[in-house]
């Protein structure tokens, strides 16, 4: 009976420590590549927008620990969170072209040995020009219009730094330079891959994530 009792208070303990561990986040890139994390209780994951379909299941999420708290750490100082075996990216302080990509979170996926990955709808200067001059002439509905018309073009970003001086952490999108840089460096081993890359004669439909995606993963990039 004794034996038993110990059996019971190992196995209770075990599942103990592995629920913690199934709870985390991190303040920075640098403590995410160094696999310094700190421990969180529970972490409930909501989706705002749920009639929007993206990869990877959307890149629009609300984090809560059920603690106010701590639930504002993560909103303003979290880098990134694990849920399980699910990482989300906190966009909040996010850039792409020195624009702010939005102040929620994204599912992410480890890339390479040091980087991060995430995706999001496709966001530079001359999309926000497009929507400023569309906002000037026919206003709301012109802006929104803009918005729809690039809500389909779902684009990688990934993330190979820390944050600036300001706090600010920059990304850069996957395109055309970015896949040949990675045949160079022989990130990208396989040529058979980059003509597969190649095989969509489309520029705009060659860096969507759909098409981009499978190619990584056949790379062994996605970690």
């Amino acid at each position: 009976m004794k034996r038993l009792i110990i059996y019971v208070f190992a196995a209770l303990v075990s599942i103990t420590i592995s629920a913690q561990g199934r709870y985390k986040y991190c303040k920075s890139y640098e403590d995410f590549i160094d696999d310094h994390w700190e421990k969180l209780d529970t972490v409930y994951c909501k989706k705002n927008r749920r009639n929007q379909k993206f990869w990877w299941e959307g890149n629009d999420y609300n984090l809560t620990t059920g603690n106010k708290d701590l639930d504002n750490i993560l909103k303003k100082e979290a880098f990134i969170v694990m849920q399980a075996d699910t990482a989300f990216l906190n966009l909040h302080n996010i850039k792409h072209d020195k624009l702010s990509i939005c102040h929620a979170f994204t599912k992410a996926k480890r890339f390479n040995e040091h980087g991060l990955i995430f995706t999001h709808p496709i966001i530079n200067k001359k999309i926000l020009q497009e929507m400023t001059s569309a906002g000037f002439m026919l206003g709301t509905i012109g802006r929104l219009s803009v918005t729809a018309d690039n809500a389909d073009k779902i684009v990688c970003y990934v993330i190979s730094s820390g944050a600036d001086k300001k706090g600010n952490i920059d990304t850069r999108m996957i395109d055309d330079e970015m896949i040949d840089e990675m045949m160079d460096k022989n990130i990208i081993k396989d040529g058979k891959l980059y003509l597969e890359y190649l095989s969509e004669g489309k520029k705009v439909k060659r860096m969507l994530a759909p098409h981009i995606i499978p190619i990584l993963e056949k790379a062994g990039l996605l970690k």
